[in-house]
């Protein structure tokens, strides 16, 4: 078939992180191109996730404290992480390199790079904003709920960090916290305080992917969607890459390849004799239709004990209608299976209200908690993914990051 013009980079995968890595590839003058299986952005792990952009979680799950989860995590379903062992020697490697990472001396490294990641990516989210002119995440503080004295200390302590490295928390103790989210005074008297984050931010990360698509394609970067790639490979300093495009064999080819498929990138590179270090962790979540809001939160609101997340992120502007997005933030690593006993402890109550399955996506996570973004040792191909749980808190600042690393390369 004949072959179109050689891209300057085409761009694997059109979640939130790959349609960001086409923003800047695009800002940075390379004609930009992704490809993705599905029939418009972000209908995988992007699709229906917490909605937060939480630089005051940015912190490994790699850390001291999951010592004391790994039993819970073993043999507990309803533990708030849950790791489900098989064979697969891949597994084995990556679980042991993660306890590794727990070290003290690695998570103090290894948690100042992320932080310092996730308010560049920050930065990054604000000029992208400034330069497409709509707001991708209009929500605005989030709400760290604790239930005993050991989690506040330890949040004290991330406090500071926070706070030396520029992105400044509130300590709040039960009345102060319901005072600024009186949404809580619906649940449970457990509170023993409570963390505010005002710098963070939450909103719809399906919705900002499919505007941030629209707009970079108005500015010259060519979407592939029903387009699922099934092989890579070198050719005259440039890739072609093999596609099934609506059941038929396409092609394209380009000077530079970003994998940024999130848990789909190891398998793809494993092709070509590169070993990736991403699990999946699923995560759960479901929407909630609310007739009469009074009674929703106003803020993102993080209950910490169990790892669940409630965001207000879609309100009706006629009728009152709210619909609250309840969502766990990460289970049953190591398989790309959905746990239903662990989905079903985590949203129990979500479920009772509105009936229905909850939506599972699988997060893509690398031992040390840090995303890969750069090269990968073949010449023209690159990596963006290994986000985990902080996809849309880190994607602009990782894609803005890879886009300059392009340019120089170019």
């Amino acid at each position: 078939m004949p072959m179109r013009t050689i891209h300057d980079v085409a761009i694997l995968g059109a979640g939130v992180v790959g349609v960001s890595t086409a923003y800047w590839a695009a800002r940075e003058g390379l004609s930009a191109i992704v490809v993705d299986a599905r029939d418009s952005p972000a209908q995988e792990t992007s699709f229906a996730n917490g909605g937060q952009i939480s630089v005051s979680h940015a912190e490994p799950w790699a850390s001291p404290r999951v010592w004391r989860l790994i039993a819970p995590a073993l043999f507990d379903p309803q533990a708030s992480i849950r790791v489900r062992l098989n064979r697969d020697p891949r597994q084995w490697r990556w679980l042991l390199i993660f306890l590794a990472e727990s070290l003290p001396a690695r998570f103090a490294q290894r948690a100042d790079t992320l932080l310092a990641l996730a308010i560049e990516s920050a930065q990054a989210l604000d000029a992208m904003q400034q330069d497409l002119g709509f707001d991708a995440a209009p929500g605005r503080g989030i709400l760290h709920l604790h239930d005993t004295a050991a989690e506040a200390k330890a949040w004290r302590e991330i406090g500071s960090r926070l706070h030396r490295a520029g992105w400044p928390t509130q300590s709040l103790g039960p009345a102060e916290a319901l005072t600024l989210e009186p949404a809580l005074a619906t649940g449970d008297s457990r509170l023993y305080a409570a963390t505010y984050a005002p710098g963070d931010r939450f909103g719809d990360a399906h919705a900002f992917a499919k505007r941030l698509a629209d707009a970079s394609a108005r500015h010259g970067v060519d979407y592939r969607y029903n387009s699922r790639v099934t092989d890579l490979a070198p050719e005259g300093g440039a890739w072609r890459i093999h596609m099934e495009q609506g059941g038929q064999p396409a092609e394209l080819r380009a000077r530079h390849v970003v994998v940024a498929l999130g848990c789909g990138s190891a398998p793809l590179l494993a092709r070509l004799g590169l070993s990736v270090p991403i699990a999946p962790a699923q995560g759960y979540s479901i929407t909630v239709p609310i007739a009469h809001a009074n009674g929703t939160p106003r803020l993102s609101v993080t209950d910490e004990a169990n790892r669940l997340v409630i965001s207000p992120w879609r309100r009706a502007a006629r009728g009152g209608v709210s619909r609250p997005r309840l969502a766990r933030r990460g289970t049953a690593a190591g398989s790309h299976r959905a746990d239903d006993r662990a989905g079903a402890a985590a949203l129990s109550g979500c479920r009772r209200l509105c009936g229905g399955a909850p939506w599972v996506g699988h997060r893509p996570v690398t031992p040390g908690n840090l995303p890969l973004v750069g090269g990968t040792g073949l010449p023209g191909l690159w990596l963006n993914a290994g986000h985990g749980t902080l996809g849309w808190t880190l994607a602009a600042g990782s894609a803005r990051r890879l886009a300059k690393m392009l340019k120089s390369a170019d």
